[in-house]
């Protein structure tokens, strides 16, 4: 064999066994991990008496029951919260508007332009709710002035009376109260009410704004009281829950373990513990963990969900 010959054999397999090399590094294994969500999350919480007494005065929500999942009270929590800057706007509204026309005064009646300017008419995503809430609890304000005098008066708005339904009409919109909703003893109070809307008048008309802001003060204490007891049940029961994506963008297939660790650190300090994998779906694999990973649909591709549930940190490292 010629010296050429040994030369050209020589580059062939110096070539072959690089590019077995380079195949090999191109289609290595690469698993990544990704964190796609980090928050709290917790385990069914019992509820103390005291407070399920109080969110039963709560008329905006519904009653907490004895025990419910933590992601049932955050929600709660974050119904409250909403409610609770409604209200709060409102009362704020409504006590400016009754400082002003209680200062300066007007006739009998308000004006169109007044009428639909107070906070009745303006807020009445909260109004609407809390008239109806109000005659089904039978809490009516006494009006000093009588159905009979009102009747007397022209209409400000007019009041559509049926069998079924009584409308005030308000220009481009209507505010409908159905009969059946309210007993036959309420139906006398409701009709005070809607026509001293629809008349404007002014005694009446100031007298609803002053019961709605009286309400509303006691109701902002309540979920002022409960919003506070809820965040104690939230923060005592809380875990930090971590979701993290897994996955394996090279050619060749690994077999990932779901046994993972957290590194908490303080400032100087840190504290390392071993993480539990939670399954969110609540569903069971039919075979082993070991034997889907090798299967084929996770030879090219591994992409799995894990939630980490563990103890409270300032700052999370996985390692």
């Amino acid at each position: 064999m010629d010296l050429s010959t040994i030369i050209t054999f020589s580059a062939s397999a110096i070539s072959g066994i690089a590019g077995l090399f380079i195949h090999r590094y191109i289609s290595r294994a690469k698993p990544t991990l990704n964190v796609t969500s980090l928050g709290f999350d917790g385990d069914v919480i019992e509820i103390d008496e005291e407070v399920q007494s109080l969110s039963r005065k709560c008329n905006w929500t519904d009653s907490i029951s004895r025990y419910v999942s933590y992601d049932e009270l955050s929600k709660f929590q974050l119904e409250v919260s909403q409610i609770e800057a409604a209200l709060q706007q409102e009362k704020e509204n409504v006590d400016k508007w009754m400082e002003h026309f209680l200062a300066d005064g007007t006739g009998k009646q308000f004006s169109i332009g007044q009428m639909m300017r107070s906070p009745l008419i303006e807020g009445l995503r909260v109004f609407h709710p809390y008239l109806k809430g109000m005659l089904r609890r039978r809490e009516v304000p006494e009006l000093p002035t009588t159905l009979e005098e009102l009747k007397a008066l022209p209409d400000i708005f007019p009041l559509e009376i049926t069998n079924e339904v009584y409308e005030i009409h308000c220009g481009n919109f209507a505010i409908p109260f159905r009969k059946k909703e309210y007993s036959e003893e309420m139906i006398n109070h409701l009709e005070l009410i809607l026509y001293s809307i629809s008349k404007g008048e002014f005694s009446n008309y100031m007298k609803i704004h002053e019961h709605f802001s009286s309400y509303a003060g006691s109701q902002l204490y309540n979920y002022q009281k409960i919003k506070n007891s809820v965040k104690e049940h939230l923060v005592s029961d809380a875990k930090l829950s971590l979701k993290v994506s897994i996955s394996n963008l090279g050619q060749t297939p690994i077999i990932i373990k779901p046994y993972f660790a957290a590194k908490l650190v303080f400032g100087e300090k840190s504290k390392s513990m071993v993480l539990e994998n939670i399954d969110k779906s609540g569903k069971q694999d039919e075979i082993p963990f070991i034997d889907i990973v090798r299967s084929e649909q996770y030879q090219n591709h591994l992409h799995q969900l894990i939630t980490l549930v563990f103890s409270q940190g300032e700052v999370l490292k996985l390692i």
